[in-house]
Order: C-alpha cells, then sequence, then structure tokens
C-alpha cells in the first residue's frame, strides 16, 4: 500500500503486497480476518476485495478455508470454532459469546460430506436476508470448490452475502446480462468494483502523462547547472533586467530553488512508474493510494494556487513558454529558437488534470510553477518598468504631501526623521527616472510606499494609544491599581522602542510588521484592564443577586421552622448554611472585591462557592417543606413541589421491567445438516446463529 508523506525533503514510500498465495495460516487484510488453510492455490487479494463492501457496512468478516476433513458436523462446528477463538470472535470462556456484527464464512475443500459449507450471523444480522436465505448461497459455493475453484467459491459466496443483505437498485436489469455477467453471481458489487479500477487506473495514465509532459517542459526551461544560462535568466538580461542587482539575485534564488524542487519531483516520478507498470495486481485501496501519490507529485509541479490552477491550457502554455518577453521584430535567435520548440511540444499535449482527491493545502513548500509564476512576474515588472516608474513616482509624492498634516505634534517618534526617510527615497527615485532606470526608480517607490504606509499606520496606532492611556487613567483614578498590565506595558515600551530605531535606520520593509506589533500589544493592554474592571462590576451584581435571594431564603427558614418539630436534619443544614454565607462568605466576597484588596478573581471564587451554598439550601428547604405537606395530609406517598421557591426539590422516577427477547433466550434448530438447517446459542455477551 502506497502511504503519501510530504512532497519535498522526504521520500515516497511504496510497498505492493502480493496476494497469490498456496498453503497459509493467515492472510493480511484491511477488510477482513483470512484464515486460508489449504494446498491449493487462492487469490487472497480477490477475497479481500469481495469483503470489502461488508465492511463498509461495518461488519467484521472472517473467511476460513480449510483442507481437513470433519468426521462429522460437531466436529466440523469446532473446527470453525477454533477458528473464531483465535481470529477474536468468540470468548472460549463464555457460552457462544459470538461478535454482534460478525459474519463467518467457513469452506472445507473437501466436499465428500453433506456439512464443509457454513456462515455464522452474529445478533446484528439474526432473521436477515443472508442467514434466511443462506442455503441458497450455499447451494452456489458448493459446485466451485467441487471444480477446485475456492477462490471464486470464496467470492461468490461473500459477494451473495452482501446482495442478499444490501439488495442492489431495482433497476439493475437495465444492464447487459450474460456471459462474465454485470448482475448475476455476485456480479453487481463485482461490476462496480471493475469500473472504479478502470477509472482509477485510467486516471493514473492520465496523471503520468500529464505529469511527465510538465516536466519534461520545466527541464527545459530550467536545464541543471548555471541558473544564469537558464531562459528566464536570458529574458531578465535582454529586457535590461541587470541594472537593478537586487532583482538579479532574487531571480536566480528562484530559479535555483525551482530546479531543486524540480530534481526531487523526478526522483519522485521515477518511483511511481515502476509502481505504476502493473495496475492489475493492486487492490482497490492501493490503487487509490496511488492516485493521491500521483496528484500530490501533480500539485508539487503546478502548485496549488489559485492564480495557477485557474489558468486555461493556453494560459498555462504560455507561463512554460515566455515568448512574449522577446522582441517582437527581433532577429531569430537561438533563445528565440529554443522557445519555439518548446511552445511546439507544450501545444501537442494536455497539461491539466482534474483532481479526484483534491487538497489545496497538500504541500507545504512552493511549488515548482509557483516560483516560475514569481519569475514570469518579475520579467514582468522588468518589461513593463519603463511606463509603470512615473505613475508610481507620482502616486508616492502625492501620498507623501498629504502625509505630513497628519503626523500630530505631540508623536512620540521622530516625525521629521520619518518625513525624511521617505523624501529621500523620493528623491533617489526621481534621479533613477531623470538616468533612464526605471528598474532603480520602482525599488525606490517601494520602499518609499512600505515607509508611507507603515507610516500611516504608525499615526493610527499612535490614536489608539492615546485612547488607552487615556482609558487606563481613568481606570485609575477610580480606585484601580491594575498591576496585572505590567507585562503589557513592557511589550508595549519594546515595540515604541524597535519602531524607533527602524525609523532611523530602517530595514523600511519591517516598519510595518513592527507597527502591528504595537498595536496587538496596545489592544492586548485594553481588553486586560476592561477585564479587570469588568470582573469588579460583575462580583458587585452577583453579590447583589445573592443577598436577595438569601433574605427570601432566610425568612422561608423562618416559616418552616415554626411548623416543624426541632432537629429537623434538613431545617439544620439549612441553618448552618445561611449562618455561614451570612457570617463568612459575603464578608469574605466584600473584603476581597474592595478597591483595597482588589483580589476579583479570589471574590469570583469564593462567590462560585456562595452560589453552590444556595443551591444546597435550596434543595434542603424544600425537602423540608415536602416534609410538612405530608404531614398535614396524613400522606407519605405524596410529592408536592414547592411553589414558593425557585428550585424544586422533588422528582419523579419510573422504571419497569421488560421480558426478555425471544433471541436472547431461545434457540432453535431444524433437525436438518448443515446443508439446510441452522443451530443457535445464545447469552448476555452476544449470540450466534450459525447456518
Amino acid at each position: 500500500m502506497i502511504r503519501r508523506i510530504p512532497i519535498f525533503g522526504c521520500t515516497l514510500v511504496v510497498s505492493l503486497v502480493l496476494f497469490w498465495v498456496g498453503p497459509a495460516v493467515a492472510q493480511s487484510c484491511p477488510h477482513a480476518t483470512l484464515q486460508i488453510q489449504t494446498q491449493q492455490t487462492v487469490d487472497a487479494r480477490a477475497i479481500c476485495e469481495a469483503a470489502e463492501p461488508l465492511a463498509q457496512r461495518n461488519l467484521r468478516m472472517l473467511v476460513y478455508l480449510t483442507d481437513q476433513r470433519a468426521a462429522s458436523e460437531e466436529a466440523w462446528y469446532d473446527l470453525i470454532d477454533r477458528a473464531e477463538i483465535e481470529a477474536g470472535f468468540r470468548d472460549p470462556n463464555r457460552a457462544d459469546s459470538y461478535a454482534r456484527n460478525g459474519v463467518t464464512l467457513a469452506a472445507s475443500t473437501d466436499t465428500s460430506t453433506l456439512w464443509g459449507i457454513n456462515a455464522t450471523f452474529g445478533e446484528n444480522l439474526f432473521d436477515s436476508r443472508a442467514d434466511l436465505g443462506f442455503d441458497q448461497i450455499r447451494s452456489q459455493i458448493r459446485p466451485l470448490l467441487q471444480a477446485g475453484q475456492p477462490t471464486q467459491a470464496l467470492t461468490t459466496g461473500l459477494t451473495r452475502i452482501y446482495e442478499f443483505n444490501y439488495p442492489a437498485s431495482p433497476f439493475r436489469h437495465l444492464l447487459p446480462i450474460g456471459g462474465v455477467g454485470l448482475v448475476g453471481g455476485g456480479g453487481w458489487v463485482m461490476w462496480n468494483k471493475r469500473k472504479r479500477r478502470q477509472k482509477l487506473a485510467t486516471h493514473i495514465k492520465a496523471l503520468q502523462s500529464r505529469v511527465a509532459s510538465l516536466m519534461l517542459a520545466c527541464d527545459q526551461l530550467l536545464p541543471a547547472g548555471d541558473p544564469t544560462q537558464m531562459m528566464h535568466y536570458q529574458l531578465f538580461s535582454l529586457l535590461g533586467g541587470e541594472q537593478a542587482p537586487g532583482l538579479a539575485q532574487q531571480l536566480r534564488e528562484w530559479l535555483s530553488q525551482a530546479r531543486a524542487a524540480l530534481d526531487q519531483a523526478f526522483g519522485l516520478q521515477d518511483h511511481l512508474n515502476r509502481q505504476s507498470d502493473n495496475l492489475g495486481g493492486d487492490t482497490l485501496t492501493q490503487l487509490e493510494e496511488l492516485v493521491k501519490s500521483w496528484e500530490a507529485l501533480y500539485v508539487s509541479v503546478i502548485g496549488s494556487q489559485p492564480q495557477i490552477l485557474n489558468l486555461s491550457e493556453e494560459q498555462l502554455q504560455t507561463l512554460l513558454s515566455p515568448l512574449q518577453y522577446l522582441p517582437a521584430n527581433g532577429p531569430k535567435t537561438a533563445l528565440q529558437q529554443q522557445l519555439d520548440t518548446l511552445q511546439q511540444q507544450l501545444q501537442a499535449t494536455p497539461l491539466k488534470v482534474e483532481l479526484m482527491y483534491p487538497s489545496p493545502n497538500q504541500i507545504e513548500s512552493q511549488s515548482i510553477l509557483d516560483l516560475v509564476y514569481q519569475v514570469d512576474a518579475l520579467l514582468h515588472r522588468v518589461e513593463t518598468a519603463a511606463t509603470t516608474a512615473p505613475a508610481a513616482l507620482s502616486q508616492l509624492q502625492g501620498q507623501y504631501q498629504s502625509l505630513a498634516p497628519r503626523i500630530p505634534s505631540e508623536f512620540p517618534f521622530d516625525r521629521q526623521r520619518l518625513l525624511i526617510q521617505i523624501d529621500r527615497q523620493i528623491r533617489v527615485a526621481q534621479n533613477a527616472l531623470d538616468r533612464d532606470q526605471p528598474l532603480v526608480c520602482l525599488d525606490a517607490c517601494d520602499t518609499g510606499q512600505q515607509l508611507l504606509e507603515g507610516s500611516l499606520a504608525l499615526v493610527q496606532t499612535h490614536a489608539d494609544w492615546l485612547g488607552t492611556s487615556n482609558l487606563i487613567e481613568k481606570f485609575r483614578f477610580e480606585g484601580y491599581r491594575l498591576p496585572q498590565l505590567d507585562p503589557d506595558f513592557q511589550a508595549i515600551d519594546h515595540s515604541q522602542t524597535q519602531i524607533g530605531g527602524l525609523i532611523a535606520s530602517g530595514p523600511a520593509s519591517a516598519l510595518p510588521a513592527a507597527v502591528k506589533t504595537w498595536s496587538r500589544a496596545i489592544q492586548s493592554l485594553r481588553e486586560q484592564a476592561e477585564s479587570i474592571v469588568g470582573l469588579h462590576k460583575s462580583n458587585l451584581t452577583t453579590l447583589e443577586q445573592i443577598r436577595s435571594e438569601l433574605a427570601g431564603l432566610e425568612s422561608q427558614w423562618q416559616k418552616l421552622s415554626r411548623v416543624l418539630p426541632k432537629g429537623n436534619r434538613d431545617l439544620m443544614q439549612a441553618q448552618q448554611l445561611l449562618e455561614s454565607l451570612t457570617l463568612e462568605r459575603i464578608p469574605a466576597i466584600e473584603q476581597q472585591n474592595s478597591l483595597e484588596e482588589q483580589d476579583f478573581a479570589g471574590a469570583r471564587a469564593t462567590l462560585d462557592s456562595a452560589a453552590a451554598a444556595l443551591n444546597s439550601i435550596h434543595t434542603a428547604l424544600s425537602r423540608a417543606e415536602n416534609e410538612m405537606v405530608s404531614r398535614s395530609q396524613g400522606n407519605t406517598n405524596v410529592v408536592v413541589v414547592n411553589t414558593g421557591s425557585k428550585h424544586s426539590g422533588s422528582s419523579f422516577r419510573s422504571s419497569s421491567s421488560r421480558s426478555s427477547s425471544s433471541h436472547s433466550s431461545s434457540s432453535r434448530s431444524s433437525g436438518e445438516s448443515s446443508s439446510g438447517g441452522s443451530s443457535r446459542r445464545s447469552s448476555g455477551g452476544g449470540s450466534s446463529r450459525r447456518r
């Protein structure tokens, strides 16, 4: 079975299990326990596949085949019992404790006796169609065993059990029948499985072809060796990109990463090609895992980003053969010939495939085409720089003019330094544009834009900081000490120091992230302060509610104590709790929740304890009130709900006993041999019926 692991940096592990067996004791199968004890050749893979539909119905399957000849039907049953015990279907220490969802199909290759072909059904399948109709299933298994075809015998038995219990659509007669029938002899399920196998195999072949075409194109586009010799870098040079050393370095890094990813993909492709040489011997599960592995490889090449997945075939071909960056009327160069050849190859074969198991986030690393897409965007930037640079500079200048009035005079950072940094980038961009260096102009505009956006965010965050500071000062004026806020204040101080350093010496690209960190620290400080003050006020509200409820309970206790005799345990319990609340817990809450002590969390815990005590008082007084009513009516069987309190202390319970069903207490036997009868045993641990 193929196990999927991450695409990059790991090795794809594939193990194929050969299922054709001769003599064996047990065979590995994910859908059933196979105990194959025969000298005849058996295809355990086919038997396992035939058991899969039953397993999908949450049935535990045991298939037992033996060459052993049982001298009697009872001896044959003993053989089956031992197999079921060994498989964990039956508990040897309890009478007939067979798995409730179990099914055993047992057969002997010795067909000279009337017995030797049986099924055991757990309680979940009692009186099912397969249970009641196993004689018919047996009649189809026996001739196949007599003909020396144990694989066909067992697969037919399993398939017929499934078909009896889960009949196919009533429209199945519309399918062709005959020869190798589609609906006869277990054909409906097997036909669906064959159809599924064909679909998976066809999809694997399509994936092989698409992946091969994509990787061949990438291999020509990203040849091994010096990245400056790759087609993309040559186009970059032709477009004048080397005037921007930073872009040139970035391009070389992306091309090297893409080639490294392609080398790993080639290794995985070779591995999967070997596993796909002979698909006929794989189980459905193995084929599905193989499809998932091929699709994972496909995604490692094409990527999972919508901007690539949504490309048409033509757009994908253009991405892989970027002829559009060559001069329209230029001379025929070797580079153009290479790109022409690559484009012709791409047009001759489809590249895209619809995934059976789409998983948009199945790879963490960038795919090969993710990197190619970034390279293409860089080439587009270089190609269009002459027209986009003037517009970018004009936009930056306009935003800069509107920034200065928005910075408040009490700004905690170097206001002049911040403006100078942006102004410097504007001058660099203008000088580059004057020297016909549009890429340098764009880089300076990008840096200036980062500083400007960071400055605007800085102004807004500073306003948030002023609002939060004023709120905390208000809380402190009201008497809240708020020592819990010290870590948040430290985080804010650290962020402000970091931002000041970035304004002074850069890098500008780090300023927006630093401002976000400062904003989060301010938000945390505000939420923490509001939470502390809110807890104090919530405690005050809850305390008033407890006082009010306590007064009502004290009044109720006094009324009951005048009627019921002294020493009543419920009244004594209620009295103790009332005194504890009045004399101990409520004063403790008042002290903990005071602005002098400010143990608001401790006050909340004591309030919870007081609420639990109130519930106990309600319960005790309800019992006492019920006793009072019972005494007055002289009927101890009457239960009256206390309508004068918020809680009911009474409840009604009823129970009835039912006789056990006939399935769990009776046994029956037809008195016939196993060729047409049944035997059944039952116990509290799960009974079974053998046909």
